[in-house]
């Protein structure tokens, strides 16, 4: 019996029985085109009853609320859209956990489609899950769009929010992997009890892709740090899992360049954020060399994406260190 089945074995009965486990399912839209739709689409029919679905319209459009409501009541009568206009996604979620009536509030991005069974994993989880339980994420699996370009590796496709930690269920939040390395859940596909996220003071508004910083990412694992750094966890669940359909214009090395700069510099606020860019630099050009001397295009691709995050790692740890404003 691993730790996860001791946890749930030994879990309160006060707990609430799957049966009657309420949940929320939060969406933020800028859109609210086909995309949204089907998203909406692949959730509706897994709602029970009492459970809600919370719609945040993000866009500029100060009609599209009620259009982007009357559209998605079709679909799921039990729809609510509020109108957050040209906010970003972290304060969006906010909202969400803020009006949620449910104690437990699952996330789906939308342009993401749901599996079969997808909320009732999560459903599933909560039932049974311990107090110290604040996060339960799930793979994010690609739709590759046009199809996958040959310069696009395993180790990048985080970009994208692709995540795949596999089919056995994992505490995240500590190392894993070779290298090791700290593992999160992603917002795309991701359910939280409420309380502690609002005990923990929720999604820092100045994280995320915002409208004034687009590329702009990292605010669920923030997030996550903290929470773990509260004595809370973050479980994986490997049969709670979503379709994530990848634009064409994200799979681009102009797109990756911007993205991974704004992730270094996103890094940059971490321990130690100078040396492993200068390590990365070191790497990413001998990686390049390595593609110059086998004639292999995409090597060298790759290692100009790692040399443009490790000078932008570097960039902004020297300006953090010398206090010339925030990176």
């Amino acid at each position: 019996m691993d730790a996860r089945e001791r946890d749930v074995a030994a879990a309160p009965q006060a707990e609430p029985t799957e049966g009657d486990l309420q949940l929320c399912v939060g969406m933020a839209t800028r859109s609210g085109g086909d995309e949204a739709r089907l998203a909406v689409e692949s959730v509706a029919c897994q709602l029970a009853a009492g459970d809600e679905l919370l719609i945040v319209y993000t866009g500029e459009d100060a009609s599209a609320p009620q259009r982007l409501e009357e559209t998605m009541a079709a679909i799921a009568p039990s729809v609510q859209v509020l109108a957050k206009y040209r906010s970003g996604i972290s304060e969006a979620r906010n909202v969400i956990l803020a009006a949620a009536r449910s104690p437990f509030v699952c996330f789906l991005d939308d342009d993401e489609t749901a599996h079969d069974g997808w909320l009732e994993a999560h459903r599933r989880v909560w039932a049974s899950a311990p107090q110290r339980l604040a996060v339960v994420g799930g793979p994010m699996l690609p739709d590759w769009n046009g199809g996958r370009p040959p310069w696009l590796r395993d180790h990048l496709t985080g970009v994208l929010s692709v995540l795949d930690l596999g089919d056995e269920p994992l505490v995240l939040g500590r190392k894993l992997g070779n290298p090791p390395q700290l593992r999160f859940a992603w917002g795309g596909n991701m359910s939280m009890r409420k309380s502690a996220i609002v005990e923990a003071g929720g999604f820092d508004p100045d994280r995320g892709a915002r409208p004034e910083e687009p590329y702009a990412r990292g605010e669920e694992e923030e997030l996550q740090e903290r929470l773990v750094a509260r004595g809370l966890e973050v479980w994986y669940e490997p049969s709670a899992r979503v379709r994530h359909h990848i634009r064409q214009e994200r799979l681009s090395l102009d797109y990756f360049r911007r993205a991974m700069r704004m992730h270094a510099l996103e890094d940059s606020r971490k321990p130690h954020a100078l040396r492993r860019g200068q390590v990365r630099v070191l790497r990413s050009g001998a990686r390049f060399l390595v593609g110059v001397v086998r004639l292999d295009s995409s090597e060298r691709d790759v290692a100009r994406l790692g040399m443009s995050y490790g000078f932008a790692l570097v960039g902004g740890a020297l300006r953090a260190h010398t206090g010339r404003g925030r990176p």
